[in-house]
């Protein structure tokens, strides 16, 4: 029977890891791991790798990506080589529940001036490396000196550290759909 499996991180496709950040060995066969405290050369990595590679071969694979990025790491994957098919499906969105806030009326709701240009941030956990909230403070930043800035963020973790030259709104997480709406409403970008 076909398997299809939807990926949402890179952990089927690794030897443990959900992302491999700049480390390449999944594309040929995980060890020396960057991720555990004692990497070698058959470590933790080398034997989930090896363990999944025996499985996978007795499937009859199909992977499904949740964006064109997900599925063209699965598909330099070694372990994915056993995979008959590769197609990506990204996320829906309920059209119903997220609609457009007239820009005006969604600053308002969050206390923003008309006047400042926002800049929006939004993921699950602001201070995961992988959203290098980092990298943006320092190109809002820049966007400040020439500019009224405001950073509107959405989600939870805390920001980095930095020196406030322009106004941030921390929002937290976002469970609502209308609040949702009314952020990205609220955005210039």
């Amino acid at each position: 029977l076909p398997v299809v499996w939807s990926l949402h991180d890179l952990h089927p496709a690794t030897g443990g890891c959900i992302h491999p950040y700049d480390c390449h060995n999944f594309t040929n066969h995980c060890h020396n791991c960057p991720n555990l405290k004692r990497p070698r050369n058959h470590d933790r990595s080398w034997h989930e790798f090896d363990l999944k590679d025996r499985l996978y071969r007795r499937l009859n694979l199909h992977i499904v990506g949740n964006s064109d990025w997900t599925t063209a790491q699965a598909r330099r994957s070694a372990l994915m080589r056993h995979a008959s098919s590769f197609h990506t499906i990204s996320p829906g969105v309920e059209t119903n529940e997220f609609t457009y806030v007239e820009k005006s009326c969604a600053r308002q709701a969050l206390g923003l001036t008309r006047k400042t240009f926002v800049v929006g941030f939004s993921c699950m956990d602001v201070s995961d490396p992988n959203k290098n909230a980092a990298l943006l403070l320092e190109s809002v930043q820049e966007l400040a000196r020439q500019s009224e800035i405001t950073l509107l963020v959405c989600g939870g973790g805390k920001l980095p550290d930095f020196d406030r030259k322009f106004a941030v709104v921390e929002l937290g997480i976002a469970q609502s759909p209308r609040l949702q709406s009314i952020f990205y409403s609220a955005c210039d970008v």
